[in-house]
């Protein structure tokens, strides 16, 4: 074999810039030595730390050097495995092993796919057999093997008649779309089916894992009955057998187990692999070539073993090549590989400098062994030792096995082994007893080398000392892929294993140092070997060098020259010039730790001689003297006055008063910093600092944290002084919190909330400070400890809260904070659980066999047991109806909040658990009985007793949220404590808890419709942009001692006797000035009932009507209750709720199997619905600063506190589920069946949620809010939280997240084909692009069956493209790379978004697909024309046909429904919203047109005549839209259209006039084009004149208001005409004629309505004058109408 062919099989070539590299290695080394002898030198100065950094270094240099040898001449191998192919019929036989030794760690299906990836190679199948060994001895490994033989007799034909690339099943079909096959017809249905085929593989193997079902039982399973994993005989299976001998079957398949007793070692995997790999191949099938893979390491190239043979058979001398290794790479590394996993440095640079020398190290797997070296002959060795008595002595007892060596190592031909290698199993399984490798040499100088568990280096250290070479492949693609560890302890532990194997053989005897002078191995490569055996020992330099740092800033000390004594050196050479910086520079670098030394090295320097200046210098020079002066004392004022906080303090403090939001939040982040960091130089200022306190009212509560941690900061040091004076500071600053601005009381005492809160924030933060466990109490007997006073302020602060509500829940949930972000002392959180352990006997009752001991009634209602997960084991309910019918309802405001601290003490206290509590997650709650949701039972309550239902229903459902928030912890991965058993039946019992929590707010919502009450609060809000809810009028939170505890027995609305008050006092503007009255005031004044109050009345009796109409509708009828949250008449309370917490929204990923009645995702639709609507309510809360608040922004104290990161982090993993919920409701409304109400029931049952037969599941309206909230929240990531922020890179990663979990289901490549260059997979554009294919492809879905889905999902592309538009903004000059890159694929997207535009406006709609018709559609239809006219290719061409072609056509007939005009939209329903968006549309371009005029005209004035002409041009265009939509007036009659004509036409004029310069110069050379523009302009100028004077007339108070504003832009313009051919014309003279006022159609109105109206126009007289016209004759004389 070692014969040369005629052509090369392979070629050795050395790798490109070699020679750079050498010369950046040896300069590196260089550096490293200089550093080094700079060391040495100022060894006898320094101490230990340079020491010991001089010992790390000289360890770093000589590892270097190391590096440096081993990377000096790196070479490549390019194999020609076509030259093979003439050869085939001479091909050697290949034997593949493939390892596994645990079914758990190593499922079976990942064995599956390698084995199969294997059987599929491109090699002649009679030639290959592959041997499977199990290590386990597994029986579900031997029956996924057999599985997986008959699905290889599928797959390997199919992988050779298509040539797949990829082998392994799960690889291949991990692909969305199918790839394109050239052509061939049949090859999708057979892709379809082989994917079928191996979907049946997979639940067939994993229905074996989970059910241990293997199949039917025959012989073959009999072997594994009754065995233990370490103690069993040997197995050797032949599960296939080529007995044909052909190349389209399959090759051998053989399992294998060892035999394996307790009380013979077994050497791991070594010992697998001599058993398997040499012994039981070398009996069975005896190939001279052999491949070993580990079990999760798959083939990714199907001609590697063409490619491997290319270097086996084609070197001239087999001693160069031993064994052929290929690179280990993963498939699924971390992102960034923080672990270092995919071990590309070592395999690229280090390992390919090693095939420069010897050749590569064995990597334990993806390796091809010459079978020769393995039994341990040496390179070109003839020994006869043909006897079988002395190969038995070497190799072991067995006559086949002892044959087959000979065959191997002698060539003899004489043994020809069977085709039937079934009828050897026997031979085989003797070779695999664990006593056969007694006294041989086995694991000594045969087989891999048995003394350390990283067997593969020290076997092939071995290979190489015999004198044997190696060959690196690196083909393309990759031979092999595997599976990289899946994270931090996993490699931890990999990687602690191999470095005590390598340090195994570090100090053996088989140590590269000593074989480098004993053995053939080449010195280079001992120096390779020596720097891989010393991998783990380099640790012990590296983490101490890593801690000098933190040493020499504890001690003072360093280890690297710093700045300040290289200035210092420079004090005696310096410039007198620069004398003054430096010594500012080291003044300012002085600190407590270095001021001694900075004064003394400049005192030691300058000798007490002053610095002296120029001007001195020169003065004196010729007196041949200087000044001196004592220079100490002006350095230390110098120093003194730079460390002032005085004036920092001053400008801070005033900063904070200023109001501004930024500037407040900045300025105390400064302070808290500095309280931080300079507490002790704070306290002597703390006067100053005292000011910050006037401005408490006004600040937000993150705000107030930050004040009062500066103070807590400065107290707690305070007390830790042991002078008088830090301890009267201490007193001091404890008075001022508890008693600012109110001496007789203090702020926690106080009545108004504001102060309360205010007050709580500073006593819970001086708790927080005082009692961490990290501040050391004090002992003396004259003070109290540390401990002590934070008891008593938290004895204090719980007292006064109780006796409002709100701030004893404010005072709970602060506290849990704490809680979380703090460790206290063991003493306050003792106190903390006693408080709360008063939780069971306030709220909880005891129950017998799960069911009540007896039945009472409560204020008349009867009391059932609701929601039972835990039935008859639960010992305990929830007492929610016996104490909302009594005097203590109360205590129900804050029960939620006290579970809220309980669960945070239970969690602190037990380790992150909760099986202390975990029986409230199942027990029942008593709550009213469900035969009152029934018609008779309703209305035969009394309203108290409905109050009283509806209270119990809102507090249950609080209840629940907060349950929600505690357990959901235990399964986020928040606590890593709980076995998988408990965190499945948590899960479960959340999962029916949140159906729970659906049901109870749909009957909350139907109760409060039926009978409204105003909801209790149940926590302290806090508004995102602004200062907190209970700062503004009529909020509950200045109403809490009025609505408390009566506030929930009120059905009536608080506020309607203070709405009266307020009508009669509103004299002022909204916004409290007056403002002089207006033409609306006095004509309402005068009793004119205007067209806006018209609207607001009949829209106020409609709604009354249809209150009355509902109620009537739901009383005479069954009341149906509807599951489909959010519930519009919560929606207005829903800040008054518990909020959910981020952990609850770990519930999108749960998944469940549904036993049902049938398969109905959409049954679990309205759970996910409830949290993706919270989710897009917690957006909300991080929206741009400057975008007004609404009431779904409002959060928690807590939620607060989170940074935008933190929120993003968290939220991360949603991404997919949110894609999944958006598939199945799209999915869903596509099909438009109803869902099954059976499967509901069954479902509502498994909660436990009573059987009320009226409350129904919508499906199309469920489905249609998830669709809108995942979609509204898409758009929200880009437009709000991704792309607004300072940087655009911040958050890319979870941008990419987003994209990619919002991915098309096909390809892009027919798509983006319009994209050129193509955007590479995996870059930020590719994913944009995908996310906007995705959107568009579900637009086009949705026109088929609904109008607002179809918009809601092109309002959805609109935000990607205009995302994309703001990143290109915000790299502008930063990256100009991705900024082309952007701009690339921009001009597609806009073009995607202009035509998706288009196809729903031109789209023809169905009345079942408009929901309710184009009624309500108006703003909707303008968004989408919006879009379609930005997005368009020329916005002024289509402005000008839609205005002057399509919309007179439609203003001009009876605008039927039926008529079609090219846009189905337009309709006499939608008509109004056209012509709004048209006219805003045009002004919008006439706007850019004009900045583009005037600014050409200022930079390049008088530019060329083209150019002039075109923007003439396009203004004509703007002037025809303008003149076309204010003359339909004519023939509309309508006072709205009116309206908008007078008000966008009047804003037109003064845009236009804006141009009038640019006229005026350029009207000599164009005065016909621009006298034409101005007479088409006063066509609309005159209709709008009439207009107006019609509206007065006609007292349309909608159009009146309009016409101040319009009147001055109509006069300037008719000045700016005058003035322009008065100026342009050379005989300067023009009339005027005198105007008659005429209606719409012409006709001459006899006088206005008023007496001013002469005033108002200028152009009025009684006189008939012609049409309105402008003319300029050839004299010059112009007329004008």
């Amino acid at each position: 074999m070692a014969k040369p062919l005629s052509l090369p099989l392979y070629e050795r070539v050395s790798c490109k810039g070699i020679m750079i590299r050498r010369t950046l290695d040896v300069t590196v080394f260089c550096l490293l030595l200089s550093l080094l002898a700079y060391r040495l030198r100022s060894l006898s100065n320094q101490g230990f730390t340079w020491l010991l950094a001089f010992l790390c270094e000289s360890w770093f240099a000589f590892l270097w050097l190391l590096n440096l040898s081993t990377r000096w001449n790196p070479v490549e191998y390019k194999t020609y495995p076509e030259n093979l192919l003439p050869r085939s019929l001479g091909l050697p036989p290949i034997d593949m092993f493939v390892t596994t030794a645990d079914p758990v760690l190593e499922p079976p299906l990942v064995t599956v796919n390698t084995v199969l990836s294997l059987l599929a190679v491109d090699y002649p199948a009679e030639k290959l057999a592959c041997y499977v060994s199990d290590d386990g001895c597994s029986p579900l490994t031997f029956y996924s093997l057999v599985e997986a033989s008959k699905f290889a007799k599928l797959w390997v034909p199919f992988c050779k008649k298509y040539s797949i690339q990829i082998r392994a099943p799960f690889q291949y079909f991990s692909a969305k779309s199918l790839p394109p096959v050239d052509g061939l017809s049949g090859f999708e249905l057979e892709w379809k089916k082989m994917k079928d085929e191996y979907e049946h593989l997979c639940r067939k193997i994993e229905d074996a894992v989970h059910k241990l079902m293997l199949g039917p039982h025959s012989t073959e399973y009999a072997v594994f009955k009754n065995i233990e994993r370490d103690n069993h005989p040997s197995i050797v299976k032949v599960i296939f057998e080529n007995k044909e001998d052909h190349s389209s079957c399959l090759p051998h398949l053989v399992y294998v187990s060892r035999e394996k007793r307790p009380n013979h070692p077994h050497h791991f995997k070594a010992g697998a692999m001599n058993v398997l790999q040499t012994r039981v191949s070398g009996v069975m099938t005896n190939a001279p070539f052999m491949l070993n893979v580990d079990c999760d390491m798959f083939a990714s190239n199907p001609k590697i073993i063409l490619h491997a043979v290319c270097l086996l058979v084609g070197v001239d001398d087999e001693q160069e090549c031993a064994f052929v290794q290929c690179p280990q790479i993963f498939y699924d590394a971390l992102k960034d590989d923080p672990f270092g996993n995919r071990m590309t440095v070592p395999f690229t640079i280090f390992v390919g400098g090693m095939a420069g020398i010897q050749g590569p190290p064995y990597a334990g797997t993806g390796c091809f062994h010459r079978r020769k070296a393995i039994y341990g002959l040496p390179p070109n060795h003839d020994f006869d030792i043909k006897d079988c008595k002395i190969l038995e002595e070497r190799f072991g007892k067995s006559t086949e096995f002892s044959e087959s060596v000979a065959e191997i190592l002698f060539g003899s031909g004489e043994k020809h082994f069977p085709c039937d290698i079934s009828s050897i199993t026997g031979s085989a399984c003797r070779v695999a007893n664990c006593s056969y490798e007694n006294n041989t040499c086995w694991g000594i100088e045969v087989g891999l080398t048995y003394g350390s568990v990283t067997e593969d280096v020290l076997t092939g250290l071995r290979i190489h000392t015999m004198g044997w070479k190696s060959v690196l492949l690196m083909p393309s693609p990759p031979a092999f892929m595997g599976c990289a560890p899946p994270g931090g302890p996993v490699s931890m532990t990999q990687m602690k294993r191999w470095g005590t194997g390598l340090l195994e053989v570090l100090f053996s005897k088989h140590s590269p140092i000593l074989s480098a002078f004993s053995t053939k191995l080449h010195f280079r490569q001992a120096l390779a070997y020596l720097q891989i055996v010393m991998w783990a020992s380099r640790s012990i330099p590296q983490f101490c060098y890593n801690m000098l740092s933190a040493y020499c800033i504890t001690t003072n000390s360093q280890f690297l020259p710093k700045v300040i004594t290289i200035a210092l050196s420079c004090i005696r050479t310096i410039d007198a010039e620069q004398m003054p910086c430096l010594l500012r520079f080291l003044l300012l670098s002085a600190t407590q730790v270095n001021v001694r030394r900075i004064i003394s090295q400049i005192r030691e320097h300058l000798k007490f001689l002053s610095v002296p200046n120029t001007h001195t210098l020169q003065k004196n020079k010729l007196k041949g003297k200087l000044l001196v002066d004592n220079t100490e004392a002006s350095i230390l004022d110098a120093l003194r006055s730079s460390l002032q906080f005085k004036s920092v303090l001053g400008a801070l403090v005033t900063h904070v008063g200023s109001g501004v939001k930024s500037e407040v939040s900045s300025a105390l982040q400064v302070m808290a910093s500095l309280a931080t960091k300079h507490a002790q130089e704070l306290i002597p200022l703390s006067s100053h600092i005292n000011g910050i306190l006037d401005y408490l009212e006004g600040l937000t509560v993150e705000n107030l944290h930050k004040v009062y941690e500066v103070f807590s900061h400065m107290a707690l040091l305070a007390r830790s002084s042991s002078d008088c004076f830090g301890s009267s500071i201490a007193n001091e600053l404890l008075i001022i919190v508890q008693k600012q601005h109110h001496p007789a009381i203090g702020q926690v005492s106080h009545p108004d909330l504001k102060y309360k809160k205010m007050g709580l924030i500073g006593i819970l933060k001086i708790v927080s400070c005082l009692g961490d466990a990290s501040n050391v109490t004090l002992s003396s007997p004259f003070q109290k400890s540390n401990t002590e006073e934070a008891l008593e302020l938290l004895e204090t602060s719980l007292e006064s809260c109780k006796q409002l509500c709100l701030s004893l829940i404010f005072f709970y949930d602060e506290l849990t904070a704490i809680l979380e972000s703090r460790t206290l002392h063991t003493v306050i959180v003792d106190w903390i659980g006693k408080h709360v352990g008063e939780f069971e006997s306030i709220f909880l009752s005891d129950l017998d066999g799960g069911q009540l001991p007896s039945r009472n009634s409560y204020c008349g209602l009867e009391g059932e047991l609701w929601m039972n997960l835990d039935g008859e084991i639960s010992p305990i309910c929830l007492n929610i109806l016996p104490l909302a019918s009594s005097s203590q309802s109360a205590c129900l405001q804050f029960l939620p909040a006290n579970f809220h601290l309980l669960s945070a003490v239970e969690r602190l206290t037990n380790q992150g658990s909760l099986g202390g509590i975990d029986a409230l997650l199942g027990c029942p709650l008593l709550l009213p009985s469900s035969k009152y949701y029934s018609e008779a039972e309703w209305l035969s309550l009394t309203g108290k007793q409905k109050q009283i239902i509806s209270l119990c229903l809102y507090y249950a459902v609080n209840w629940l949220r907060e349950l929600l928030n505690a357990f959901c912890t235990q399964v986020a991965g928040r606590f890593e404590f709980t076995s998988q058993s408990t965190k499945e039946d948590i899960t479960l019992k959340l999962l029916k808890r949140l159906r729970n929590l659906v049901f109870l707010e749909s009957l909350l919502n139907h109760s409060i419709r039926m009978c409204p009450v105003v909801l209790p609060q149940l926590h302290l809000q806090v508004e995102h942009c602004g200062s907190t809810l209970i700062n503004q009028p009529n909020h509950v939170g200045n109403m809490e001692k009025k609505n408390e505890p009566k506030m929930t027995h009120e059905c009536t609305s608080p506020n309607k006797r203070k709405h009266k008050k307020i009508a009669k006092t509103s004299t002022p503007g909204t916004d409290g000035k007056l403002h002089q009255p207006t033409l609306m005031d006095v004509l309402r004044k005068a009793g004119v009932e205007t067209s806006q109050e018209m609207t607001n009345e009949v829209s106020s009796k409609e709604r009354t009507s249809a209150s009355v109409d509902r109620q009537s509708h739901v009383f005479n009828e069954s009341v149906l209750i509807e599951v489909s949250p959010p519930a519009q008449a919560l929606e207005s309370q829903k800040f008054r709720f518990r909020p959910l917490l981020l952990e609850c929204f770990s519930i999108l990923t749960f998944s469940k199997n549904h036993d049902s009645c049938c398969s109905d995702p959409v049954a679990e639709l309205p759970l996910y619905l409830y949290l993706i609507h919270d989710l897009h309510c917690k957006l909300d809360y991080f929206a741009a600063p400057g975008k007004q608040c609404s009431s779904r922004s409002l959060s928690s104290v807590a939620f607060t506190r989170m940074t935008l990161d933190e929120f993003l982090s968290k939220i991360r993993p949603l991404f997919p589920s949110l894609k999944r919920n958006l598939d199945i409701a799209f999915c869903s409304l596509k099909e438009g069946n109803e869902t099954c109400q059976e499967h509901w029931n069954i479902q509502s049952a498994a909660a436990h949620n009573p059987d009320i037969i009226n409350l129904v599941p919508s499906k199309s309206s469920i489905s249609t809010m998830v669709y809108k909230e995942v979609l509204h929240s898409f758009s929200k990531f880009f437009l709000e939280q991704m792309l607004n922020l300072p940087e655009v890179q911040r958050n890319k990663s979870v941008l990419s997240d987003l994209l990619e979990a919002f991915q098309p289901n096909e390809t892009l490549d027919a798509g983006a084909s319009d994209v050129q260059p193509c955007p590479s997979p995996g870059t930020i554009e590719y994913s944009y692009l995908g996310a906007c294919s995705f959107v568009e492809s579900i637009l086009h879905a949705a026109c088929s069956f609904s109008f607002i889905l179809a918009s809601e999902a092109l309002f959805t592309l609109e935000s990607a493209v205009t995302s994309v538009l703001n990143v290109v903004d915000k790299l502008e000059g930063d990256d100009v790379n991705i900024q082309s890159r952007f701009n690339q694929i921009l001009p597609f997207l806009r073009g995607k978004l202009g035509s998706s535009a288009q196809k729903l406006l031109k789209h023809k709609w169905d009345d079942e697909n408009l929901e309710n018709g184009w009624k309500n559609k108006g703003e909707i239809v303008q968004k989408i024309l919006r879009i379609h006219l930005e997005y368009t290719e020329s916005t002024a061409d289509l402005l000008d046909e839609l205005a002057c072609t399509i919309l007179p056509q439609v203003s001009c007939t009876t605008m039927a429904e039926d008529e079609d005009y090219g846009y189905p939209t337009l309709c006499s329903a939608t008509f109004l919203s056209w012509y709004h968006v048209l006219f805003e549309v045009n002004l919008t371009v006439l706007d850019k047109l004009v900045k583009e005029v005037v600014h050409l005209e200022k930079c390049r004035p008088g530019f060329q005549p083209e150019n002039v002409h075109t923007h003439l041009i396009k203004m004509q265009k703007n002037v025809n839209v303008v003149v076309a939509l204010v003359n339909m007036c004519r023939t509309y009659d309508k006072v709205t259209l009116h309206a908008m004509a007078v008000k966008y036409g009047g804003k037109f004029i003064d845009s236009f006039l804006k141009a009038f310069d640019f006229l005026q110069v350029h009207f000599q050379m164009h005065n016909e084009v621009i006298i034409l523009l101005v007479k088409e302009l006063q066509k609309a100028t005159r209709t709008i004149q009439t207009l107006c004077s019609e509206a007065k007339g006609l007292k349309q108070t909608a159009i009146t208001g309009k016409i101040p504003a319009t009147k001055r832009s109509l006069e300037r313009f008719l000045f700016r005409v005058k003035a322009l051919l008065h100026t342009t014309s050379s005989g300067c003279t023009f009339w005027m004629g005198n105007l008659k006022h005429k209606d719409l159609r012409g006709q001459v109105v006899s006088s206005q309505a008023y007496v001013d109206d002469r005033n108002d126009s200028i152009d009025q007289d009684p006189e008939d004058v012609d049409p309105p016209v402008i003319v300029a004759t050839a004299s010059g004389n112009s007329e004008t109408d």
